[in-house]
């Protein structure tokens, strides 16, 4: 799923479910979050690339290039995670308006 957000920012959603006993499952997971010009704000994903993490296969990648573990994806949690963002982004100060 490709989302475009009001600031023309980017949102991918990539998931990999499972039926298990007929329970689906998330097996597998990428958020890419990138600004409209293609810089990464962040990714959060289960590619087995660097299993030194310490929940792996779970991690988040920074636009500064690091890597770090992140917690197994929780819907809310990043939703929210967006919503902040995004208020942050479009609050207008009307000392400048």
């Amino acid at each position: 799923m490709r989302l475009v957000l009001q600031s023309q920012d980017i949102v991918e959603v990539f998931v990999c479910l499972v039926d298990i006993g007929n329970v689906v499952h998330l097996q597998d997971y990428s958020l890419h979050w990138q600004y409209s010009d293609g810089a990464l704000v962040q990714r959060w994903d289960t590619a087995p690339h660097h299993p030194e993490i310490a929940n792996f296969p779970s991690h988040t990648h920074r636009a500064t290039g690091e890597v770090e573990p992140a917690a197994t994806l929780n819907w809310d949690g990043f939703l929210a995670l967006l919503q902040r963002e995004i208020l942050e982004k479009d609050v207008v100060d009307p000392a400048t308006s």
